[in-house]
Order: structure tokens, then sequence, then C-alpha cells
């Protein structure tokens, strides 16, 4: 089997029946809210296209160093953080990023993914707002005092740094 899709399954928590699909391309979990321990989908080392979605405790992103032909990532609801430097540093040939519900507060990382700098990745927010991902190049961390609230992606200091700093 090379690619899997599953939609609104209880998980109970494991993903450990993942080991027993050894050649998997395309991965599609939709549904994994109740899950924590994501090594599973790490020593799946040749996939190329990764959706996670309801993915709450994803908070180490070390998954994505063991994933280097990613080409396509979509995480929803994730808590990421400061986690898209791994991504970026490990995924190089990363050609679509959706980011949707999803806590970052750095989207600088990003500048350096050549397949990103095209327009055709897209972050969106809880909200539905959108951001051209291909025109992130510079650091985009939130300046406020207040911290953002969970799974919200500030685009308005995203857009002002890729104004001011990539004009």
């Amino acid at each position: 089997m090379r690619h899997l899709n599953l939609l609104d399954l209880d998980f109970e928590g494991s993903l450990a029946f993942l080991d027993s699909l050894p050649r998997l391309d395309s991965l599609l979990l939709r549904g994994v809210t109740s899950v924590r321990d994501f090594g599973p989908v790490a020593r799946h080392t040749g996939l190329s296209n990764l959706t996670l979605h309801g993915a709450r405790h994803l908070r180490d992103t070390a998954i994505f160093a063991s994933l280097p032909n990613l080409v396509s990532v979509c995480l929803r609801g994730a808590d990421i953080q400061e986690g898209l430097a791994t991504l970026a540093e490990n995924c190089r040939g990363l050609r679509e990023l959706r980011l949707q519900e999803t806590a970052v507060s750095d989207l600088g990382p990003l500048a350096g993914l050549p397949g990103l700098r095209k327009g055709r990745a897209r972050v969106v927010t809880g909200s539905g707002n959108r951001c051209p991902v291909g025109a992130v190049r510079a650091s985009a961390r939130y300046g406020g005092s207040q911290s953002p609230p969970a799974g919200a992606l500030w685009l308005a200091a995203i857009q002002t740094s890729i104004r001011s700093q990539w004009s």
C-alpha cells in the first residue's frame, strides 16, 4: 500500500498500526485528537505527502527530521509554535504547506524553502484568512504584549513583516 487516507476513525490514542505499512508515500489521517505519539508517522521516511487533522497534541516537530522527502504538508489543529524550523531544515523540497487552526509563532524559517516562494502554498487561519506562504520570507513573530490565542496565526504581524522586509 502506497497511499492511506483514514477519516474520522477512533485511533484510541495510537498510530502503532502504521508500523505494519512500511512503504507509504502519502498519509492522510483525520481525527487524531487523542494521539500523543507521532513516532509511527516519523518512521515512514519515504512519505512525500502528509496530512494530519486534529493533531492537537503535535507539539514536538522532531518527526519532520526523519521525513526529508515531504513535498506537501497539511496540519490542522496542531500547536507547533516554533516548530517550522525543524520542518524547513529537513524538508528542503517542500512545495505545499497548509496550516489550519495551527498555532505558529514564527514563519521565518520558511524563507529558505525555494519551493514555497512560488506562491503555491497557503497559510490558513481558523477564521479562514489566507496569506500566501510564497511571500513569507522574513521572520513573522507576534510582537504584541499579549499571547495569541491557541490556534491563531496572526496575519497582521506577518503581513507587516513581509511588507517591511521583503518588498
